[in-house]
């Protein structure tokens, strides 16, 4: 038994020997003592001890059935729970599969905006089901169970943290699972009562907090885990750790699990208050949230949890701490994963016009922007000068790839939409095909090389441009298919020989026969 829990034990037993003190001065004592009274001990004693054992004790068969219906049920929930988890696990292995790969070069104008495979999943979907199936009945069952055996233990005896620990456990997970059923409210009562009874254990603050926090209510589980964060370490020194093992340091006494997870989770509910406030600029929830996440970055050397840290910090400060931009900028991608297409566009144009503050920022949600207007809205036009303006700020090295490499995927998918939107308008308008061929030739992509091809096609009036194109893409031929090897080289023979250079046209028209 803890410090905490003999101290609540003795608050309990004072409070209580006294109001019977006073009821026993009137004479009704003897009348409450409980069977035979011990030798030596008088009626009003013996009254009181019962009365307060009352408050502490059930008789032994009780609390025997109730110990074995309390290990049934944590049996269940330690089953339950891991099901859950594994339900969890098959759903997000099964999502990922149902991902299409990507088919050809014009993906890269595409990003993030993969749907399921109907045809697919429909073919999944019948194992699928039964796995899925099989695996929520069992989790649903055992926690049916531990629900039923916790219950029945808790009103044998009332006395059992352990016992009210664990149910409130169950019905937050019965909560999260069925939520039309089970509300929340159910855990956090029995984790109040707990705290009523030890206010200096900090396991009580940490479960509420993370009730709180499932409930959406940010400022009260940002209180919460602040509460548990400072009783944790005030404690360490007289923890039970150090009770039973004296000799060890004090920070033997600080559970690192949940002192992560209290200083970390501090970050996420400021982010999420800060995004409900819906506050366009910095603020200081942001400056706070980026505080506590720094302090749990030293708190773990798990690798994983380095890089989910670091993106929760990139996504804070992504538009200089505008949490809100953020926020609206997932909302649009993740209308424009789900094919609303218009919607996404909406809030782009918000962004853009509106909430973001840094010139980065919009960058990346012209790119967004672009994306689906080329991709999805059949506006590709405007997608091709939208994204055109940001290119043509930032700074490029002599080869027109970016100095700043993070725009390297920018330019990737600048440079394909200017070239399939060149060669679907050569049919139709040779002039501005060969403008959209230029723009995509300009800058660093990976197949710039067939828009120099097509821009020597184009110009063989003219055979010193030609030339000049025709040399640009050769450079390249190791990523061209064999239709475009063979148009490259017999393009070069014939510029030659209309030259007078006819030791390079047979050259070329070498390479050209031995592909036919």
């Amino acid at each position: 038994m803890t410090w905490s829990k003999r101290a609540a034990i003795g608050v309990v037993s004072l409070a209580a020997l006294a109001l019977l003190s006073c009821a026993g001065t009137q004479g009704g004592g003897a009348s409450w003592s409980k069977g035979k009274v011990p030798l030596g001990v008088s009626r009003e004693v013996a009254a009181r001890a019962d009365t307060i054992a009352d408050l502490l004790f059930v008789p032994r068969e009780r609390e025997k059935i109730a110990q074995i219906l309390s290990a049934q049920g944590i049996r269940h929930y330690t089953v339950t729970d891991s099901l859950w988890k594994l339900v969890e696990e098959h759903r997000r292995k099964i999502a990922q599969q149902s991902k299409p790969a990507a088919t050809d070069s014009t993906s890269a104008v595409t990003p993030n905006l993969a749907a399921s495979n109907p045809a697919a999943q429909r073919a999944r979907n019948g194992t699928v089901d039964i796995v899925d199936r099989r695996m929520t009945i069992a989790a649903s069952y055992n926690l049916l169970e531990a629900r039923k055996n916790l219950e029945k233990a808790r009103s044998l005896d009332p006395f059992k943290p352990l016992t009210k620990h664990n149910l409130a456990l169950t019905y937050k997970l019965f909560a999260e699972k069925f939520p039309r059923d089970v509300s929340f409210e159910r855990a956090a009562e029995q984790w109040a009562d707990l705290l009523r009874l030890e206010p200096g254990e900090y396991r009580h603050y940490y479960n509420l907090a993370t009730v709180s926090f499932a409930q959406h209510q940010w400022r009260k589980a940002l209180r919460n885990f602040q509460q548990a964060e400072q009783l944790m370490r005030a404690s360490a020194e007289v923890s039970q750790v150090r009770v039973d093992r004296p000799n060890l340091p004090v920070s033997a006494g600080l559970d690192s699990a949940v002192l992560f997870f209290a200083v970390y989770s501090q970050g996420q509910a400021l982010i999420k208050d800060a995004t409900e406030q819906r506050i366009s600029g910095r603020t200081p929830e942001a400056d706070s949230a980026l505080h506590h996440l720094e302090r749990a970055k030293l708190l773990t050397a798990d690798s994983n949890w380095h890089r989910l840290i670091d993106a929760d910090i990139k996504y804070v400060n992504w538009d200089e701490r505008n949490i809100w931009g953020s926020v609206m900028r997932d909302s649009a991608n993740t209308l424009a994963t789900s094919a609303k297409f218009s919607q996404a566009a909406e809030i782009y144009d918000q962004l853009l016009n509106k909430i973001l503050r840094t010139q980065r920022a919009k960058d990346d949600v012209k790119w967004d922007y672009a994306t689906i207007e080329y991709a999805k809205l059949k506006r590709r036009a405007s997608a091709v000068t939208r994204l055109g303006e940001v290119i043509n700020t930032i700074a490029k090295d002599s080869s027109g790839a970016p100095l700043d490499t993070t725009y390297n995927n920018m330019f990737e998918n600048y440079g394909a939409m200017c070239h399939y939107l060149g060669v679907d308008t050569m049919k139709v308008n040779r002039k501005v095909a060969y403008e959209y061929f230029e723009r995509a030739a300009a800058v660093a992509w990976k197949e710039r090389g067939k828009s120099y091809l097509n821009m020597a096609e184009l110009t063989k009036t003219n055979i010193e441009l030609s030339l000049k194109h025709a040399e640009n893409a050769v450079a390249w031929e190791r990523l061209f298919n064999l239709e475009e090897k063979k148009m490259i080289y017999r393009l070069l023979a014939e510029a030659y020989r209309r030259k007078n250079q006819q030791d390079k046209a047979r050259l070329y028209f070498e390479k050209f026969r031995e592909l036919q």
